[in-house]
């Protein structure tokens, strides 16, 4: 009431106004029963194929396994330090993103984060078949111990610039408020159940597909999620909430 009376003035009708949005609200609301609708599931759907892809790509995997993931390229790296230099791009790319979702669109922070991410990822893995593939006397591969470094990095960071944060925000901006509570619980539950599962599956992956199979498989969703968004993501930059 306070803040309608500072928007609207000392001499406007107040009551007929808010008597309408309560009336709009209650029109909306279903609660639960209202997910089942078709148009409403599937826009549930889309959410959760996002949280998907933001695990699947290796967002958590890249976090938590920092310093194993160097040691297993042979690079000799600190923990502590890896840590802080994920932590500090992680940082940098959520700061990007915050400038610029809102004027380029959280499609296209979608899309220009998972291509960032395929690039590398694709890049990282043919990387580490060579060096495996490479004969002990061959030096090349040490001598571009910063190639990996400098992949890993480009990873997080186009991560964080929209496949990590903007799920969240279009989990917000793609339901109306009466079932708002509802979609979001059931999106944020499905990222956290997909981060325990691309966690757990980490070493079995690894060990089935070998380190660069396992990084050209994270580069494979990553192109899966820039069509998905391409086809079936809506932009909801400058548009009503819900």
């Amino acid at each position: 009431m306070i803040v309608l009376r500072k928007l609207r003035g000392p001499h406007a009708d107040l009551h007929s106004e808010i008597e309408t949005i309560e009336m709009k609200n209650s029109c909306r609301a279903g609660g639960w029963q209202k997910l089942l609708s078709w148009y409403m599931a599937k826009r549930v759907a889309t959410i959760v194929m996002l949280f998907a892809f933001q695990q699947f790509c290796g967002n958590y995997v890249f976090i938590v396994h920092t310093a194993r993931i160097l040691r297993k390229m042979g690079i000799p790296w600190d923990a502590d330090r890896s840590t802080i230099i994920v932590a500090a791009v992680r940082i940098v790319g959520t700061l990007v993103s915050i400038s610029i979702v809102d004027r380029v669109g959280r499609r296209t922070c979608l899309i220009a984060s998972h291509a960032i991410t395929l690039a590398s990822l694709t890049t990282l893995g043919i990387f580490v078949y060579l060096a495996e593939a490479a004969p002990p006397e061959n030096t090349i591969f040490s001598r571009l111990a910063w190639v990996p470094l400098f992949c890993l990095v480009l990873v997080m960071f186009g991560l964080h610039v929209g496949a990590h944060p903007v799920p969240f925000v279009l989990a917000a901006e793609y339901f109306p408020t009466s079932v708002r509570g509802q979609t979001f619980s059931v999106c944020y539950s499905s990222g956290m159940l997909f981060g325990f599962l691309v966690l757990q599956f980490y070493s079995p992956m690894l060990a089935a597909l070998t380190q660069p199979g396992l990084y050209w498989f994270y580069a494979a969703v990553s192109t899966l999620a820039v069509a998905f968004t391409f086809i079936f993501v809506e932009e909801t930059k400058g548009k009503n909430i819900g």
